[in-house]
């Protein structure tokens, strides 16, 4: 990989503004009570041929002196390379877990190891982008995954919330993201088109799924998993009849789990009822949880495709196994 470019663009993140969320569907308006702008300027970088490691430097001002979250992202072309493509980085940045922090002052100094992180690639192109955040801010962050530890049980009274630039490891063998710590994950504001083509194997002609265009103009947080049994007795005291052989970690949903009893039986517009999952959610987080309307949960689940299937395919059948299906998931048909 191969930098020839010298200039960056900061990022000043500051006052009160307000996200959709999803969690199950989360919204939370998050501000900085009196809090001054933080201000990134005189960004540059520059690499080692020989290691090629990059260098980033910057200036980091507000008029509290607070200290900041700084978070490294590199541009080509105008677009982010990734945030898997920037971690191996050090100096005055933060970590994964945001549990370090950047005092203002000028001459910062991030290092990215890019021979780690990005072998292979070259760009003449690049840009370093440095971006600072108050601790009330970091959900403003791309991709950030939000964190809500469940672990104070059905007495607690509150739930802790954080984030995280890594997300959970699906190989844990604890299975903690199942259990006492409810993982969501920022997803952008974009355009998509929702439903399916006439063409697509399955579609249902009855209207339900004619192919439309659809516009999310604000960014919201989705689960990454299903919310599970443990979860649901973290929150409520109470246990699921599971039925034979489905353990804590199975989704709640298998249990017969109605949206009347995760939010009440009031309209969808309304707040969800007293004593609902979603709740207990509320009054725990200060989050305004609350289911992902359809749009929401369908371009969540897209990633980006056009296609019935998020790793761009499309159903080689209507009934029983189907083969680019079972390169995803495990069903009734494999």
């Amino acid at each position: 990989m191969n930098f020839n470019s010298d200039h960056g663009r900061s990022a000043g993140i500051a006052g009160k503004s307000s996200v959709l969320a999803a969690m199950l569907a989360a919204a939370t308006g998050a501000s900085v009570a009196g809090a001054a702008e933080i201000a990134v300027s005189n960004v540059s970088m520059v690499q080692d041929r020989a290691t090629q490691k990059v260098t980033v430097t910057y200036d980091l001002a507000n008029e509290g002196d607070a200290p900041a979250y700084v978070v490294l992202d590199i541009q080509t072309n105008g677009v982010s390379i990734g945030r898997s493509a920037v971690k191996s980085v050090t100096g005055d940045v933060s970590d994964a877990s945001f549990s370090r922090s950047v005092s203002p002052g000028t001459g910062k100094t991030i290092v990215w190891d890019a021979r780690h992180d990005w072998k292979g690639n070259v760009s003449d192109a690049a840009t370093a982008v440095v971006h600072a955040y108050y601790a009330g801010e970091l959900w403003q962050i791309p991709e950030v995954y939000m964190k809500v530890d469940l672990s104070g049980g059905s007495s607690a009274a509150s739930y802790p919330v954080s984030y995280s630039l890594e997300g959970p490891d699906p190989a844990d063998p604890a299975l903690s993201f199942a259990k006492d710590t409810l993982w969501l994950r920022r997803i952008e504001p974009g355009v998509f088109k929702m439903g399916s083509p006439v063409s697509e194997k399955g579609h249902d002609e009855s209207g339900k799924e004619t192919l439309h265009q659809v516009t999310l103009t604000k960014p919201f947080f989705i689960a990454v998993f299903e919310f599970t049994q443990y979860q649901w007795r973290m929150l409520t005291g109470t246990t699921l009849s599971p039925g034979a052989g489905k353990a804590d970690e199975f989704p709640a949903s298998h249990t017969g789990v109605s949206f009347n009893t995760i939010r009440g039986a009031g309209a969808v517009d309304a707040a969800p009822a007293d004593g609902s999952v979603l709740a207990i959610l509320r009054s725990r987080t200060s989050i305004a949880f609350d289911l992902p309307t359809e749009a929401q949960w369908e371009y969540a689940c897209r990633a980006g495709t056009e296609t019935a299937f998020y790793n761009g395919t499309n159903p080689t059948a209507t009934t029983g196994a189907d083969a680019n299906l079972s390169l995803l998931a495990w069903y009734a048909g494999n």
